[in-house]
């Protein structure tokens, strides 16, 4: 949708194209570093420019070092949870293209598909909550359109919770992500190096170009017939694939009870019987429910989200934020979302203070 004119010329103004324009890479004083830094939070978090409490410590110098914005931060997230959920939560996940295109997934328009996992993140920073139950949380938060696609009560307006237990992987965001079109069940693959790549901050090198005749190769070698867990080991036995897939295919296999829009799966698309339970890593697992509530709240996944939101505010590589944030983790192991933001938002702005690149 078209936003109204006065929106749009704020969130022109507020952006950080715009401060790149207007600010001096390194400013001169610590008032105006600090004035940076006020406009950049305020956009961050609230999508516009500072509001009248943040520009009234700023212009008694309040907020010339960056412990005085820890109020502001927290005030900005109390104020606008849903409205920093949906600046955050599409670029960490990956949905931010799809949000911004004119289709639609199974009749429901996808900027309200992509809008979900960020409406149930909100929800979460209202509660206090860590950001575990993301992943298995037992409600759900829908409009309409959508609670209609789950076959829940549709709320008279807005977005409202249903309870029920609900993983992030059968929202309808993430069904759009990885369901296959041919046989309507999720890819184990997509799933798992998504979940590697994205929600644990690993970083696996796909191979080259280089390879790709030989990969081709193997592609059409495997035998007709296998199910997904053997048609992955056969993969897994051939050196050339074996390097990425014994990173992530544990991770998608452990998932393949959670099919398009959350619906429990007993079978692979072969109509072989599913197996949902063993061990990934330290993590093991009796369901791919119970897969997903253990990965949210593991350390690594929990680590991994401070990076990203630190990524967020400062820029750079999540993953070398993660690699940095783990002899830090039980700082942010268990933490309240809020005050991980909080936290992540302070910690990136000794960056410009000293002249760095963000």
């Amino acid at each position: 949708a078209e936003l109204p004119e006065t929106l749009f010329l704020t969130r022109v103004f507020a952006s950080p194209f715009f401060h790149f324009k207007i600010f001096a890479q390194t400013p001169e004083t610590p008032r105006e570093t600090a004035r940076k830094h006020a406009n950049l939070l305020s956009f961050s978090i609230a999508g516009t420019f500072v509001d009248l409490a943040m520009q009234a410590d700023l212009d008694a110098g309040l907020l010339d070092v960056p412990e005085g914005f820890e109020p502001h931060v927290r005030r900005l997230l109390a104020t606008h949870p849903r409205r920093f959920a949906r600046l955050f939560v599409p670029p960490w996940l990956g949905l931010s293209s799809l949000a911004e295109q004119a289709d639609e997934y199974d009749g429901v328009a996808l900027r309200k598909v992509m809008a979900e996992p960020a409406e149930l993140f909100a929800a979460l920073l209202v509660d206090g909550e860590d950001v575990g139950p993301l992943l298995a949380a037992d409600f759900q938060v829908v409009e309409s359109d959508l609670a209609n696609l789950y076959e829940l009560e549709a709320p008279s307006e807005g977005w409202a919770r249903r309870e029920g237990r609900a993983t992030l992987f059968g929202t309808a965001a993430l069904s759009a992500l990885f369901v296959d079109h041919e046989t309507g069940f999720p890819n184990p693959i997509r799933r798992g190096s998504y979940v590697v790549n994205r929600l644990l901050c690993r970083d696996i090198r796909f191979p080259s170009s280089a390879v790709q005749s030989e990969i081709d190769a193997i592609l059409e070698s495997v035998p007709e017939g296998l199910s997904p867990p053997e048609r992955m080991a056969y993969l897994r036995s051939h050196d050339t694939c074996a390097s990425c897939h014994e990173q992530f295919d544990h991770f998608g296999l452990a998932l393949e009870e959670i099919g398009a829009l959350g619906e429990t799966l007993t079978t692979y698309y072969t109509g072989d019987p599913i197996e949902a339970s063993g061990s990934v890593g330290e993590l093991h697992y009796a369901s791919s429910v119970d897969f997903a509530q253990q990965l949210g709240h593991s350390r690594e996944l929990q680590t991994c989200f401070a990076a990203q939101v630190h990524t967020y505010f400062a820029g750079g590589s999540h993953v070398e934020s993660n690699r940095r944030l783990r002899a830090h983790a039980d700082l942010v192991y268990g933490a309240a979302i809020e005050d991980v933001v909080v936290d992540a938002a302070l910690r990136a702005l000794p960056l410009e203070a000293a002249g760095e690149a963000r």
